[in-house]
């Protein structure tokens, strides 16, 4: 939720759950962070590197709270990025989250596409900072940001084809 008890249009429809948290020796790290630098840039860092930054419901669920927070602080520009060093910015949709055979992978309503929608809607620019390679659902997520930022060594790949899972996105150019 926002500062005001507000969602961010597209967010209120997400189930809401337990913050995703990973636990080591009684210290709970968060998936996500979200810092504010002069009061009116925020930036929301991926912070999941032992599973590649992968693109859970959980880890969806903090993105989404952190881009609310961001929204209604408010924010004048929004950086996504993941730990400085990364090799992987995010790995793409968790596929061990995907629907049995026979459904949309990516329904309307699958966190991943509110996400996306709620950076479209975001009032405030969005800019991915890509540091190491950009897979599957994380290339759509990082597509939709106003501005994208990489590095010699950014690379995309869009990878759903060699799961056999059917690719519509707004970044396939279907």
């Amino acid at each position: 939720m926002g500062a005001n008890g507000k969602y961010f249009q597209g967010a209120a429809s997400l189930k809401l759950r337990m913050p995703a948290v990973l636990f080591r020796e009684d210290q709970v790290i968060a998936l996500v962070s979200a810092d504010f630098q002069s009061d009116t840039i925020g930036t929301i860092t991926f912070k999941n590197d032992r599973k590649r930054n992968a693109l859970s419901g959980d880890f969806i669920h903090e993105l989404m709270k952190a881009l609310n927070d961001m929204i209604y602080h408010p924010a004048r520009v929004v950086i996504l990025r993941a730990n400085p060093g990364a090799a992987i910015w995010s790995a793409g949709h968790d596929v061990s989250e995907l629907p049995k055979r026979g459904r949309d992978p990516l329904s309307y309503n699958d966190p991943l596409e509110q996400a996306i929608r709620a950076i479209q809607r975001c009032p405030a620019p969005v800019i991915a900072m890509l540091e190491g390679s950009v897979w599957g659902g994380a290339c759509e997520l990082a597509f939709v940001c106003d501005i994208l930022i990489g590095t010699e060594k950014t690379s995309f790949a869009i990878t759903p084809a060699h799961l056999g899972v059917p690719y519509t996105g707004p970044g396939s150019g279907s």
